[in-house]
């Protein structure tokens, strides 16, 4: 150091130690943990009692000391740094000074405000620390027995109010992609503020939150009747009907969109049906099955039935085991059928064994209503 000793006036020590005894005797208010800090105007330099107490330390070898109020000097073994906490994060103190002799881990005052723009406010009661160009308190203290100690600083949890109000949209980001049904809740108890609500689909939600991907469009378009034809076989009903049938199948033109639905009451029963379709079709349209699609279903892979594919030239496409996605035609169709016959069976109060005429009457509907 440039000068011989720090010269260090401690008004505690003045006070309570007589002039015979030195200060380091004092073994009663000495903070051996070094979490408290006494802010001292007279002090040069920061001081505490252990090198525990700092981050980085390094040993002093120097011969300079520390001279006390009583007139007392005491030796200097350490220096380093240290940090302490502040309501804007950690405030670094540099050059700090360790003194075993010490008592009270002191915080200077002047060096501090040489370091950092800040302004020091004391009163009867209190020490507060305040930034010098924002005033905003960042330490702050109270008076214990003459001595200005300063307090541990509470979390402070810092909430902008630029834009407390925002779309659900936004609050859907700004809150990790929860169902909108969560910032349902969260606006009726005021938690958050929508000022617009929005029915887009979140492409990330659709990407981070499927099981598996999504399947690509088919580009194939039918330019004749019959080129291509898509099959599904539903069944059984936990209701026979009142002819006995249980099953039925749906035979759909991807030309036209336009449905067959035949009633089984067996799947063996499907071939038989599949060979009267295909006279009635091939003879009514004049064009030959070009392009038979369906699932894996027995009835579909059956010898007999692919021997007949196979002889009439007719190429079958079969959908990946556990993907009704890539027969998704049959398959909308399917749910089409079902939804509007259980409904106008709900709607006429009719037992569910009629269930194949309510069925008839929604396909004779479907191919009506524009596709």
């Amino acid at each position: 150091m440039s000068v011989p000793f720090l010269l260090l006036k401690i008004v505690l020590y003045i006070k309570i130690v007589p002039q015979a005894l030195p200060a380091t005797q004092i073994t009663d208010i000495t903070d051996h943990s070094g979490s408290e800090w006494v802010t001292d105007s007279a002090a040069t330099a920061h001081i505490t009692n252990s090198p525990r107490h700092l981050q980085q330390t390094k040993s002093y070898a120097g011969s300079d000391s520390v001279m006390v109020g009583n007139g007392n000097f005491l030796p200097i073994t350490h220096t380093g740094s240290t940090s302490i906490g502040s309501t804007s994060g950690k405030l670094h103190l540099k050059d700090v000074l360790v003194c075993p002799l010490i008592t009270k881990s002191l915080l200077s005052v002047s060096k501090v405000t040489k370091d950092y723009p800040c302004i020091f406010e004391f009163d009867c009661d209190e020490v507060r620390v305040r930034d010098k160009e924002t005033k905003k308190l960042l330490l702050q203290g109270s008076n214990r027995d003459g001595l200005y100690v300063l307090d541990e600083p509470k979390l402070l949890v810092f909430y902008s109010s630029r834009q407390v109000a925002a779309s659900d949209e936004v609050w859907h980001r700004r809150l990790g992609h929860p169902n909108p049904h969560v910032l349902q809740q969260l606006s009726s108890t005021k938690s958050i503020l929508i000022n617009k609500h929005s029915k887009a689909i979140c492409e990330a939600c659709q990407s981070g939150k499927s099981s598996r991907l999504s399947f690509s469009a088919s580009s194939f378009v039918a330019s004749r009747p019959l080129e291509r034809i898509h099959c599904d076989l539903w069944g059984p009903s936990p209701v026979m009907s009142v002819q006995g049938f249980r099953y039925y199948v749906v035979f759909i033109d991807h030309y036209s969109r336009f449905t067959w639905f035949y009633p089984l009451k067996l799947k063996s029963d499907f071939f038989s049906t599949f060979v009267m379709f295909q006279k009635l079709v091939e003879n009514q349209l004049g064009h030959k099955i070009k392009i038979f699609q369906c699932d894996g279903g027995g009835e579909f892979i059956s010898s007999q039935f692919l021997k007949h594919l196979q002889d009439h030239g007719i190429q079958q496409h079969i959908s990946c085991p556990h993907t009704p996605q890539q027969n998704g035609l049959a398959e909308r169709k399917h749910r089409h059928l079902v939804e509007l016959g259980l409904s106008m069976l709900f709607q006429s109060k009719v037992p569910l064994r009629f269930w194949v005429e309510s069925f008839f009457t929604a396909n004779f509907l479907i191919n009506l209503l524009p596709t």
